[in-house]
């Protein structure tokens, strides 16, 4: 599907509501998101309820699982098993190791790399060897270091840690999304910018942000592909009672004809 396609523009929330922008500004500016004093220009000129924020670059993410396979055998003999938490000690110690050198490539957009170990189990009761450890990571990666040369250093890391320990260690892919990375200067960011500004009533900046989007998997088949994100809701209201400010998605609708008809042209 995106063979032929040159330019993607991706309709997910690309706003924050003023009130949190104003709150989250120190945080934003911390990420490399926004500057403070950009958001004191924006908050001045902004006449609806949200700031959007023409989104040219998101990260992509890896996630994997690290399985410690050991045998199992009862506390009083621990010498009949394999501890199968103590494989996955080894690993981690070996990958946060490679996780210091990872972070260090930076991007002008989003940062570092951002490895985070989001899940750790093992065992079956407290008077028993455990012979099964599983550790879960999520990284969320940069254009920099691909996705494929992380997974390959992992793969690495597993026969080292695998000739030292008595478990054996394998790695499950859980899913693997592209880092997104467009230019400011594209036909369809100078047109969105064009057209946005009056219709929302705000001055529209580029950003790059953490999060990712399904452009992901567009830039995977078609890496020359200029992606945009812009759309109606905010980033914030990932809650319970999520809503999209009614003035707001109409005014979307207008963007979006007027972008379309534009590029077209």
């Amino acid at each position: 599907m995106a063979d032929d396609l040159e330019a993607l523009m991706v309709g997910e929330p690309s706003g924050i509501s003023l009130k949190v922008l104003q709150k989250l500004s120190s945080s934003l500016e911390k990420l490399g998101i926004i500057t403070a004093n950009d958001v004191t220009e924006l908050l001045n000129y902004n006449q609806s309820s949200e700031q959007h924020f023409l989104e040219i670059a998101h990260k992509g993410a890896l996630s994997y699982d690290i399985i410690s396979h050991g045998q199992t055998a009862h506390s009083s003999m621990p010498s009949l098993g394999i501890n199968a938490v103590d494989g996955l000690l080894r690993f981690i110690y070996e990958q946060n190791i490679y996780f210091e050198e990872l972070v260090k490539s930076n991007n002008s957009l989003l940062g570092t790399t951002t490895p985070v170990i989001t899940k750790i189990s093992g065992g079956e009761q407290l008077n028993t060897i455990p012979g099964e450890a599983r550790l879960s990571i999520l990284i969320r990666t940069i254009p920099e270091i691909s996705n494929q040369q992380i997974i390959d250093q992992l793969h690495k890391i597993l026969s080292k840690v695998n000739a030292k320990v008595e478990s054996q260690l394998t790695m499950k892919i859980n899913f693997i999304h592209e880092p997104v990375f467009s230019s400011s200067q594209s036909k369809l960011s100078k047109i969105a910018q064009t057209v946005g500004e009056p219709l929302l009533q705000q001055k529209l900046g580029f950003i790059g942000v953490p999060g990712g989007t399904d452009a992901s998997q567009f830039v995977k088949a078609n890496p020359q592909l200029d992606v945009l994100v812009f759309g109606p809701g905010n980033t914030s209201a990932h809650q319970v009672d999520e809503y999209v400010d009614t003035e707001i998605f109409h005014s979307f609708i207008k963007v979006y004809e007027q972008i379309v008809a534009r590029y077209l042209a």
